[in-house]
């Protein structure tokens, strides 16, 4: 079975923000800043205040605490934007990226800017229903994504939903299921 779809610069985001969320050197790069931005702020209002030095500490770590929730809540926002500007480099601006993904036996294949790219189905961990794609996620964090306007109709995505999980059980063996 064999789709098509063209991938916008923020298909190809999601994708890479849904990869990246579970990798362990972009967790340890976030706690980084946090500790970095604490420290430095914390630091910076310790040794610009003139108070007496437990007034100097309350402040200074209440400053560093403010610093790091702050660091936490733009992170997610602030990395999107820059995994944005480098797909659109990639991708020469707001072009779009045809894709086709065909189902076969060996795996799932995308090919795309002549690219071919193939994931065993035993390498597939599970495949998730959103609003607007199947997602299928792989060993390692990988995510990969067939966006519903793919599909003609709702019976064509179905159809290719229960062959990918029928691909991804046979892969396992008859005693495993998927969800």
């Amino acid at each position: 079975m064999v789709v098509r779809f063209e991938a916008t610069v923020d298909d190809v985001v999601d994708v890479s923000m849904r990869t990246w969320s579970h990798s362990k050197a972009r967790r340890s790069w976030r706690l980084q800043g946090v500790i970095m931005t604490a420290v430095i702020l914390g630091g910076l209002a310790y040794l610009l205040l003139r108070q007496e030095t437990v007034i100097r500490l309350t402040i200074a770590l209440v400053i560093a605490a403010l610093g790091a929730a702050f660091y936490l809540a733009t992170y997610e926002d602030s990395y999107r934007k820059r995994a944005r500007k480098l797909v659109r480099e990639q991708m020469a601006g707001d072009s779009r990226l045809e894709v086709t993904v065909e189902l076969l036996d060996k795996g799932l294949v995308f090919n795309q800017r002549g690219t071919t790219v193939i994931q065993e189905w035993s390498r597939i961990d599970r495949v998730d229903e959103a609003d607007d794609a199947l997602y299928f996620y792989g060993q390692g964090g990988i995510c990969s994504a067939v966006r519903k306007r793919a599909f003609e109709s709702q019976a064509m995505k179905d159809e290719f939903l229960k062959r990918a999980n029928e691909y991804i059980q046979k892969s396992r063996g008859s005693n495993c299921s998927t969800s």
